[in-house]
């Protein structure tokens, strides 16, 4: 049943938790729908292409969710981002 979901997901006790918070706390916090990401899986994910090709440059298309706390994770790891338009780097 988990293997949609991030590595950081457990169903303990028949409560989905990610990355140890119950996903029906977040709900009730942020409504619903809602879209969660990993913070771990995003920096794992983001350290595996670093090390996979340590010379080319990694980049992150903002036009797929153009999200500025998720650059600056990006950026933590190496990662940089790819942009089009002015706008999208503001």
């Amino acid at each position: 049943m988990l293997a949609l979901f991030p590595p950081g997901a457990r169903l303990e006790a028949g409560v989905l938790t990610l990355d140890g918070v119950a996903a029906s706390d977040l709900a009730e916090r942020f409504g619903t729908p809602l879209i969660v990401y990993s913070e771990a899986a995003l920096r794992e994910r983001a350290r595996l292409f670093r090390r996979a090709a340590p010379e080319a440059l990694v980049v992150y298309g903002t036009k797929a969710f153009p999200n500025v706390a998720l650059l600056r994770l990006l950026a933590e790891e190496g990662i940089g981002a790819d942009g089009s338009t002015l706008g999208e780097l503001a």
